[in-house]
């Protein structure tokens, strides 16, 4: 067993967990679009600049 002075303190010293609310599925979850569809790119030409971009490291 514990002593006594150790029980009395030992809720002061645990942690608090997050609630389990903070985890739950929203829409401010779900993908966001990237950049380029906010500019209105096409993917193909995004994914082309990167692969080109990558080939010239």
């Amino acid at each position: 067993m514990l002593p006594e002075a150790v029980m009395v303190l030992l809720p002061f010293h645990q942690e608090s967990l997050p609630r389990l609310d903070n985890y739950r599925i929203s829409m401010r979850n779900l993908k966001r679009p990237s950049i380029g569809e906010l500019q209105g790119e096409a993917v193909d030409q995004v994914s082309f600049r990167f692969k080109q971009h990558d080939s010239m490291t």
